[in-house]
């Protein structure tokens, strides 16, 4: 398999080993979708079927996602990809720009709009389009990954208030696709063992105990990778090992270079990571009896089937 170029070279490690912003978040998922292999298992996946049935994957070409919008904001935060249709006998070509949202925007049909206009304006530029012979399709999607229901709307037609129906036809229309990652139904994802499937897995996963099943999830997704896509098993296991940096901050994880030999030790760590988290609760308990009853940290060890050893010393870190 020919590894695919990416935004992000695959030694880029600043955004896995910096900090947790979304900055962070939204460069990661930018490094995911720069793999062909990812974007096609997101359209095949939970696209409409309709688009899944005619376009051609085998077609999938990476576009400049960096272009300046109408308001003259440069945006280089997307991913675009474009593949042409089946069946066409003309360069008619299908863009796939991907939004990373992970708050509920409710402008996003009018940011839209400013972004597909500065896509065509970018193709115009580079002269890849003509306006004789018509403007190739566009298809945008909203990755939503936030807790929140989303709320805003879909299309820029929901927007107008009090629109008389003489206005309509000169007002701008945008329906952009909504992936909202929350509300996927975990079967669904449960179903399918692959990159996407097991990356949305780990964003529904709030507690350790789904944490574990995603880990589980990841380690076979590895190991049914054949040596020729390690780029792409590197870039999926580099935005795990992010997500749970930022969301387990307290859990050391083995370094990704070790895991990609062996995917089944970072389902290891997990499992040190619940039994870790467990035994802390436990001594932070042990050492509120010891306080609130005046008992002897022996005592309290005995009853509570901890180690003396470990519960002298957390106490002893407590009152320095």
């Amino acid at each position: 398999m020919t590894q695919q170029q990416n935004d992000l070279p695959e030694n880029d490690d600043d955004w896995l080993y910096g900090d947790s912003t979304e900055h962070s978040h939204d460069r990661g998922y930018k490094f995911l979708f720069s793999h062909k292999e990812l974007v096609q298992e997101l359209i095949e996946g939970f696209a409409p079927a309709e688009l899944v049935t005619n376009l051609d994957f085998s077609s999938l070409q990476k576009e400049n996602g960096s272009f300046i919008t109408p308001a003259m904001k440069k945006r280089d935060s997307d991913v675009v990809w474009s593949a042409k249709l089946k069946g066409s006998e003309q360069d008619v070509y299908l863009y796939l720009m991907l939004e990373f949202q992970s708050e509920v925007d409710l402008s996003m049909p009018v940011r839209m709009l400013q972004y597909v206009a500065a896509l065509y304006d970018d193709l115009n530029k580079q002269k890849r389009l003509s306006f004789k012979t018509g403007l190739p399709p566009v298809f945008p999607v909203v990755l939503y990954n936030g807790q929140l229901k989303w709320t805003a709307k879909h299309q820029m037609a929901d927007l107008y208030r009090n629109l008389p129906d003489y206005l309509k036809p000169y007002q701008p229309q945008l329906h952009y696709y909504l992936i909202d990652e929350e509300r996927i139904p975990d079967e669904q994802i449960d179903s399918v063992i692959n990159g996407i499937s097991t990356i949305f897995s780990f964003e529904k996963a709030h507690e350790y105990a789904q944490a574990r099943r995603s880990t589980q999830k990841l380690v076979g997704y590895l190991d049914g990778l054949g040596d020729d896509q390690r780029a792409l098993a590197m870039a999926v296991l580099k935005w795990v090992m992010v997500h749970l940096k930022k969301n387990y901050p307290m859990i050391n994880i083995a370094p990704v270079e070790h895991i990609i030999k062996e995917p089944s030790m970072l389902a290891q760590n997990v499992e040190n990571w619940e039994r870790e988290l467990k035994l802390e609760g436990q001594l932070e308990q042990a050492i509120e009896m010891i306080r609130e009853f005046n008992l002897s940290v022996e005592l309290v060890a005995e009853r509570c089937h901890l180690s003396l050893k470990e519960l002298k010393e957390r106490l002893k870190q407590t009152e320095t």
